[in-house]
């Protein structure tokens, strides 16, 4: 069950960096020179099935980032 949710998380938070990836148009380990980057991650609980799930969902500086997965408030 613990590690249930480990994959959970894990696939989760993996899908929403992909996301994030795919709204400012360029990888986490690439160089950008752009007004808007990464700009580290809140915390959000999901509750599913297994229990509840603590993901860390990223975020930009600008603040305009939605994630589709696990959608904000």
């Amino acid at each position: 069950m613990v590690y249930s949710r480990f994959l959970t998380k894990n696939i989760v938070e993996r899908a929403l960096a992909s996301e994030l990836d795919n709204h400012l148009g360029y990888s986490k380990y690439v160089r950008n020179h752009s007004d808007n980057s990464r700009n580290s991650s809140y915390n959000k609980r999901l509750t599913t099935d297994q229990g509840g799930i603590d993901l860390d969902v990223p975020r930009d500086r600008s603040g305009i980032f939605e994630p589709m997965i696990v959608p904000k408030h």
